[in-house]
């Protein structure tokens, strides 16, 4: 073959590899785990929960939720002001972590859910 077309032959595959690659990585779903599913050796990994919210608290640029569902509560806390109401069924996507020894979520999105 001509190295030219080996060339480009090998141009559009490496660039087709990427394009999959790439849209994987985005389509990767993050794992769903109830609210007491979630643990102290989950530290560091991205969790999505749903819940109902408990308590809002707005702190100038955070906001802090109090998620429940029918077993557990659990702290979630967003570096950002949301307009949150209590009572709303909510799903986030965030990081696990601990704050003064509590297990929290740090959240990254926050969407809501139909009830």
């Amino acid at each position: 073959m001509d190295d030219k077309i080996l060339l480009k032959l090998a141009f559009f595959i490496s660039s087709l590899g990427m394009a999959l690659l790439l849209f994987f990585s985005y389509t990767e779903e993050v794992p769903l785990f109830s609210l007491g599913a979630v643990h102290g050796g989950m530290l560091d990994q991205t969790v999505r929960v749903q819940g109902n919210v408990f308590s809002v608290r707005s702190y100038g640029s955070v906001t802090s939720l109090v998620l429940e569902d029918e077993q557990s509560r659990l702290n979630v806390v967003f570096f950002e002001d949301l307009d949150v109401k209590k009572g709303s069924v909510v799903e986030v996507i965030g990081t696990v972590g601990l704050y003064q020894d509590t297990l929290q979520i740090v959240g990254d999105t926050l969407s809501s859910r139909e009830t």
